[in-house]
């Protein structure tokens, strides 16, 4: 009797030292994890906006550019552009709930990304840039971090201040976007390895590939429409006929 009783307290023993081992597993993971979290997606992006120069270094020679950090600031100022249109006080909102459309919400911000990506990289290959198309696109979803923690926090000041006090607001929001800018700039500076009059030469260039770009893509899905409106007709008109060769 005393030894089954000695047993089953080895045993509870034995269970309770597993479960202290597979919390100590657990919350050992989750500071590790925080501590990346903290050190990649925000004490470095921080570090890059501070020192763009050595940041940016560190970002390309280093290899210290990562996907997480980028696509996650992608994926935040998208979800706070689509907060912001439901959510942003009634004095500042100037658009109808009824025309928010998700697709076109994401477009907004994912169009411009890859547009400046492939526009920078096409315009920067001619002018013997150093970047790769991989460091620009990384690069320049890294610069939305100024942009994702300014247009948060006007978005949770749009709802408590009012009036004149408004205007703090869109100071906040301009604040992110130059922030971005300047990311964006420098960026290009020490990751093709240029000038000042290279780097303003570049972001002409850019901009013209840009807007051809876009006329190429429209010119191509006016085409593709007339193209498919053709087709359809055409298919109508021979299943009209083969129906009314049925019929008689």
């Amino acid at each position: 009797m005393e030894k089954e009783v000695l047993d089953s307290q080895q045993l509870n023993k034995s269970s309770e030292e597993t479960k202290e081992s597979k919390a100590k597993k657990f919350f050992g993971v989750l500071k590790r994890f925080w501590k990346y979290f903290v050190e990649e997606y925000i004490k470095f992006p921080l570090y890059i906006l501070a020192h763009p120069m050595k940041g940016f270094m560190m970002f390309q020679r280093e290899h210290r550019a990562k996907w997480g950090p980028a696509i996650f600031y992608a994926v935040v100022v998208i979800i706070i552009n689509i907060l912001d249109f439901q959510y942003v006080s009634i004095e500042i909102r100037d658009r109808d709930l009824k025309n928010l459309k998700f697709f076109a919400q994401i477009t907004y911000i994912v169009g411009p990304i890859l547009l400046y990506t492939f526009a920078s990289w096409a315009c920067t290959t001619i002018l013997d840039g150093k970047g790769k198309l991989k460091e620009i696109f990384l690069m320049t979803c890294y610069s939305l971090f100024p942009l994702a923690w300014c247009s948060g926090i006007a978005l949770a000041l749009s709802n408590i201040l009012t009036g004149t006090e408004l205007a703090i607001y869109r100071l906040i929001y301009a604040l992110g976007y130059v922030l971005m800018g300047y990311m964006i700039f420098t960026g290009m500076i020490t990751i093709h390895e240029f000038g000042l009059g290279k780097t303003l030469f570049s972001l002409i260039l850019t901009l013209i590939a840009a807007i051809v770009i876009v006329f190429v893509i429209l010119l191509m899905y006016e085409l593709f429409q007339k193209m498919f409106g053709f087709l359809y007709t055409l298919y109508t008109e021979i299943t009209q006929r083969d129906l009314l060769r049925f019929r008689k």
